[in-house]
């Protein structure tokens, strides 16, 4: 399933960022690119329930749809935040 892949490279590119077992990630700001076919709850739920599996724990998942039909991210996900808490 294509989202499930995207998904599972979303999460490992947040631990390539951080690591989730000495730093809770507490929020993740996603946007949906305008052309892609993703639903921003199911992104969510995916997220979540990812997140919740790898890490044992789900932080909030904020998903913005863009409307620019020229922006580079348009046919994808772009991950624009991480927020955590030491």
């Amino acid at each position: 399933m294509h989202e499930s892949r995207l998904v599972a490279d979303l999460i490992a590119r947040v631990e390539s960022e951080v690591d989730p077992a000495s730093s809770r990630v507490t929020r993740l700001a996603l946007r949906v690119g305008a052309l892609s076919a993703l639903s921003a709850p199911a992104l969510r739920e995916g997220v979540e329930h990812h997140a919740a599996r790898a890490w044992g724990y789900a932080p909030e998942v904020m998903v913005d749809r863009s409307v620019d039909l020229d922006d580079p991210g348009a046919t994808g996900v772009t991950l624009d935040s991480i927020q955590v808490e030491d």
